[in-house]
């Protein structure tokens, strides 16, 4: 009886636990159903992670793709730069070469003249000639026609070389004689020192002189030097600077 009692006090002490102790079991579990988790809110904070991170990705790589194309552009430019110097220094290399082989080739070609125009001379002498070869005789002198155009001051130049000077015309005569030399050509005469007081080369005035129809006119300014024309058999005035033959005068060697 005694024992009886004690497993009824017993059970009737774990009913009276049961039911004052707090259930630990959600709502759902005690209904015996499971605990639902909350649909996709981990998969969207997943995926904008990854987007911010792919945006950040590729805001790096846009600010190394431009950094790097820059700076190839700056190498590039630099590389042309420098190409275009070394081109330009070839080159200006290149003509001062060709400028001193012409200048070397033009020395020897006017010393191989000038040693050919003595030795002409000094057989000329020789053989009683009383012009040199290549020369042409009037009266008591001694004329050569330039082979090149020149400038009137190179002209008068090339003759003082030959030993002789633009030639001066005193006669019709020797007006008559040089006109069938060359078409038009330089002749002694300029205002060089003092304009509209025309002088021949060895400091004379005009004693003799047969101007062509208005002139002399300085039609375009600073027309100082003088031609003979052979059209016209006369003289005309024009720029110094224009490029003309011209006839050189010697007496003649006795």
């Amino acid at each position: 009886m005694a024992s009886g009692l004690n497993e009824e006090e017993i059970e009737m002490q774990e009913d009276y636990r049961n039911k004052a102790l707090p259930s630990s079991r959600s709502p759902a579990e005690a209904k015996g159903g499971v605990t639902p988790a909350v649909p996709g809110r981990k998969l969207l904070r997943v995926v904008a992670v990854s987007f911010g991170l792919l945006c950040v990705l590729q805001a790096a790589l846009n600010i190394y793709l431009r950094f790097t194309l820059s700076h190839q552009r700056e190498e590039n430019q630099q590389i042309h730069n420098s190409t275009m110097l070394q081109l330009q220094e070839i080159k200006s290399h290149d003509l001062m070469r060709e400028r001193d082989q012409l200048q070397a080739s033009y020395d020897d070609v006017t010393r191989e003249r000038d040693q050919l125009q003595t030795l002409i001379n000094n057989l000329s002498q020789i053989k009683g000639l009383r012009c040199p070869l290549g020369w042409k005789k009037f009266q008591s002198s001694c004329y050569f026609v330039s082979m090149y155009r020149a400038n009137w001051n190179e002209s008068r130049q090339e003759c003082l070389l030959r030993g002789a000077n633009l030639v001066i015309i005193n006669s019709r005569g020797e007006q008559a004689f040089l006109k069938d030399l060359q078409d038009r050509f330089w002749i002694g005469l300029s205002d060089l020192d003092n304009e509209g007081q025309w002088r021949w080369v060895d400091g004379t005035g005009l004693a003799y002189r047969i101007w062509a129809p208005e002139e002399p006119n300085d039609e375009y300014g600073g027309e100082d030097c003088v031609e003979l024309l052979q059209k016209f058999n006369a003289w005309n005035d024009a720029s110094c600077s224009a490029m003309k033959h011209s006839v050189c005068e010697k007496l003649v060697s006795t």
